[in-house]
Formats: C-alpha cells, structure tokens, sequence
C-alpha cells in the first residue's frame, strides 16, 4: 500500500466514524425533543458569546 492509498484509507474511516458521530447525536437530540427538552445551540448560550463580546469591544 503507497502513501496515497494510507491517506485515502485514513481519510474515510475518519469520515465514517464522523458520520456515525453525527448520527448518534442527532438521534440523542431528537429522543431528548420528545421527552420534553428544548435545544438550544452552544454558542447562543456560552458565557463568551458573540453578542458579549461585542459588547466589551
């Protein structure tokens, strides 16, 4: 196996487990929707969020 075949190899297990990753988390959203919780995005609730630091500056 040459390099180029490695780099191929490496780059589609890493791009199924992401897919995978992101999958699991979807489903584990949407189960926690329906048991009556709200998502809510990371960065809207941060401590450091984008409306803070326009704020300082």
């Amino acid at each position: 196996m040459n390099n180029d075949q490695r780099w191929r190899q490496r780059f589609q297990n890493f791009s199924n487990t992401y897919q995978t990753l992101s999958a699991i988390g979807k489903f584990a959203i949407e189960l926690l929707e329906k048991s009556g919780y709200q998502y809510i995005y990371g960065p809207a609730i941060a401590l450091d969020s984008m409306e803070e630091r326009n704020v300082q500056k």
